[in-house]
């Protein structure tokens, strides 16, 4: 947690220092995001029933739908650069605590844990900048997360890695509001290990990562927005865990946006 930590400092001071240097002509943009992604207040599932969910949750499906289910508040940035012939480069990370680990399956772990997410995307602008405000490209890029939980009195760890691509958007409406969102899958590898030793076969893993938020300019350079995201791996077997299973993060963030041009 504490490497994690010192990695999301160093990140977020180059990326000021790239925003306050760099030319101004075309727009670039920083954020900066609250991620909360809680456990269900209900119970998790028994005989194949899904938990009431009342609230989003994070959760591990196998045997039984949302039998191992936790809590996550992540802190995270999105860095984007401006335009150069309509190329887009964009990194983002995020990482946090998984909190009040429920586990029906028993063995899998228990609180604390820790979850990691880190994208990089060069993007192409199907509607460029300067399209009544907007903006629309297409990426692709690589990607990877990370799941750890404590098991007795070491860690479980489950990462993942591979490409990505999609499509985001940038749509401005009325005055000083806008929406934004993105859409990214891809197909990776997925590996597992206990007190740092592997335990193969590894496997694959289906991603999706969605978000879809609302802002408003508080000036024409800064901004707040409320969002939804939702990640969701569906895996293949993989050696000494539940899986074949489906791991999802889904919660409301809060972000403040800085654009420069």
């Amino acid at each position: 947690m504490r490497g994690s930590a010192v990695l999301l400092a160093t990140v977020l001071m180059i990326a000021l220092l790239v925003a306050v240097a760099a030319d101004t002509a075309s727009a670039q943009t920083f954020k900066l995001r609250l991620w909360s992604t809680p456990a269900s207040p209900s119970q998790p599932g028994e005989n194949g029933a899904r938990p009431e969910r009342v609230r989003p949750l994070n959760y591990l499906d196998s045997l039984a739908p949302g039998n191992i289910v936790w809590d996550s508040t992540l802190l995270g940035f999105e860095f984007r650069s401006r335009p150069v012939n309509r190329f887009i480069w964009s990194l983002a990370y995020d990482t946090g605590g998984g909190n009040n680990l429920v586990n029906t399956e028993g063995g899998f772990g228990s609180s604390p844990g820790t979850n990691r997410f880190f994208s990089t995307n060069l993007h192409y602008l199907i509607a460029p900048a300067n399209w009544r405000g907007a903006e629309m490209t297409v990426f692709a890029g690589y990607g990877s997360g990370a799941l750890d939980v404590t098991v007795d009195g070491g860690i479980r760890n489950f990462t993942a890695n591979g490409l990505r691509y999609g499509l985001d958007l940038y749509v401005p409406f009325r005055e000083a509001w806008y929406l934004s969102g993105s859409a990214a899958l891809g197909t990776w590898s997925i590996n597992h290990s206990i007190f740092g030793v592997l335990t193969p076969p590894g496997g694959t893993a289906s991603i999706r990562d969605y978000n879809l938020a609302l802002g408003r300019l508080l000036s024409p350079e800064a901004g707040l927005e409320v969002g939804y995201r939702s990640i969701q791996w569906s895996t293949t077997a993989v050696g000494s865990t539940p899986c074949p299973c489906t791991m999802a993060w889904d919660g409301w963030y809060a972000a403040i946006t800085v654009r420069r041009r």
